[in-house]
């Protein structure tokens, strides 16, 4: 126990000075490991930040863009060329994120202005408000979607992804004459 309170202690130290707490940053960003002092031994203690990832970041921005004036997945998948994500499942998550708002999320705790901003707020609020005139037609809030009936497992359309978000995809691989049903990330497809 003590020893969980001393690193959520510390990752929260980390926010409040900016550094990220670990993972893989979100889709646009990179993690540039910056030293934040030195450990007893003399070696550096080194922590990610995250800054804009310049091969994507116009990208990014446009989708927020194109997303919040009516362009489908379609559309920002075509327009990135799969620069962001390889099939278009996965924007969903992206748009959900949080974390573009230049927010850092530590357990409860949550930093303004922590890393660079991707979004404004109010292109937020109207891919927030677009999503939810949608949610009726999506998989995970309607239990009737065709989808969700057909699909071979439970999970279909529910799980998602701890480490980016993405969908979970249900997969069957044959092995000889035995079938594996897994489940994969969107983004691994």
């Amino acid at each position: 126990r003590q020893t969980s309170r001393d690193v959520k202690r510390g990752q929260a130290w980390l926010l409040q000075q900016g550094y990220a707490t670990g993972g893989i940053p979100p889709r646009g960003y990179i993690a540039i490991r910056e030293s934040v002092g030195t450990k007893r031994d003399g070696q550096y203690r080194m922590a990610p930040s995250w800054v804009e990832d310049p091969e994507r970041w116009e990208l990014g921005q446009q989708a927020w863009r194109m997303f919040a004036d009516g362009a489908t997945y379609d559309d920002l998948q075509r327009f990135t060329g799969g620069k962001f994500y390889k099939n278009k499942q996965t924007w969903s998550s992206f748009f959900r994120n949080r974390a573009y708002l230049g927010i850092g999320v530590c357990g409860d705790l949550e930093i303004s202005n922590h890393h660079p901003a991707m979004v404004d707020q109010p292109t937020f609020d109207r891919v927030m408000a677009r999503l939810k005139t949608n949610e009726g037609r999506l998989l995970w809030n309607n239990p009737t979607h065709p989808r969700r009936i057909h699909a071979p497992s439970l999970l279909s359309g529910i799980a998602v992804c701890h480490l980016c978000g993405a969908a979970m995809c249900h997969r069957v691989q044959i092995t000889g004459n035995y079938k594996w049903p897994h489940y994969v990330c969107g983004q691994k497809v």
